[in-house]
């Protein structure tokens, strides 16, 4: 027989309490979506630039 176990998740850490009511830390979303923005175009830059050596040889 097997035995379920329950699996505890987490609270979500960008959830903020306030008067009773649950509200989205929008400044955390946005610190979030501001580094993947810089860590796509790092990554985008560094493709480009060796296509760019790829072409130049």
């Amino acid at each position: 027989m097997q035995s379920n176990s329950l699996r505890i998740q987490e609270p979500n850490k960008n959830i903020v309490r306030k008067g009773g009511r649950c509200q989205y830390d929008k400044n955390k979303f946005i610190d979030k979506f501001i580094l993947n923005v810089l860590v796509f175009n790092k990554l985008n830059i560094e493709f480009l630039s060796r296509e760019a050596e790829g072409l130049a040889l």
